[in-house]
């Protein structure tokens, strides 16, 4: 699950790192990755790391956020 936090100035629901070439690649996780239930929509309204709704779900979604527990990929 990625959070509401930022680890070195990234949010962890934009982080390629974490998600996918530590989580994904070195662990070899398979599971499903979700975002704390408001933290894909934080990456844009709290940490401003994106510009739009548009570019803030493209980003999660090609870092690795596979689903939402909030609703806003929805």
């Amino acid at each position: 699950m990625c959070s509401y936090n930022a680890v070195n100035g990234v949010p962890t629901c934009a982080n390629y790192f974490t998600m996918t070439t530590l989580a994904r690649g070195i662990w070899n996780f398979n599971g499903y990755i979700t975002g704390d239930c408001g933290a894909v929509g934080n990456v844009y309204t709290s940490h401003h790391y994106t510009n739009s709704d548009d570019e803030n779900c493209n980003v999660t979604l090609s870092t690795g956020v596979d689903i939402d527990c909030g609703d806003y990929l929805s």
